[in-house]
């Protein structure tokens, strides 16, 4: 695991899965503290790992959705407060491919050898994503910013690895 700045920490980890070869990228950006992301950041790509049948693409999007959601309930058992948006990125080294997962509002670009960014991840941001604001107020929320002690707005996440106070 790697310290950034704040609350955001990050972390990669080689595996081998069904013979193939693979790594494994994680960013979390943390908020109300830093435990939800270090524990993003040093547990989630085992979790991975774990949860792997082999090195197909299939195996790599079902190991994803599954770690992200047990990890959900991981986070919620130890903290009220804190919560992290997060990016993963999984490359085959053998197959040549990418699969990637986020919550949130952490975006993983993949830079080609002509210079052109691609998104690997959605767009959560409410502010920014009709869908996604839409999603919420199904849900029976109400969008809207809220002020902080020094009045300014803030928008908080709506997607993230818990964050039950939030």
């Amino acid at each position: 695991m790697q310290k950034l700045k704040g609350e955001d920490t990050l972390a990669h980890k080689q595996a081998v899965a069904g013979g193939d070869p693979l790594m494994l990228f994680c960013l979390a950006d943390g908020h109300g503290g830093p435990v939800a992301a270090e524990w993003v950041a040093t547990q989630l790509l085992d979790l991975i790992v774990a949860n792997l049948k082999n090195g197909s693409e299939d195996s790599l999007r079902q190991a994803l959705r599954l770690s992200f959601v047990e990890a959900h309930e991981s986070i919620k058992k130890v903290t009220l407060t804190a919560g992290c948006t997060c990016s993963v990125v999984a490359v085959n080294v053998l197959a040549h491919f990418v699969v990637s997962a986020n919550v949130g509002d952490s975006l993983a670009l993949l830079t080609v050898s002509h210079g052109d960014d691609v998104a690997l991840t959605g767009d959560h941001r409410i502010a920014s994503n009709d869908a996604e604001r839409a999603s919420v107020e199904r849900r029976g929320a109400v969008v809207a910013r809220a002020a902080n002690a020094n009045a300014s707005s803030i928008l908080l996440p709506t997607a993230s690895l818990w964050a039950a106070l939030l």
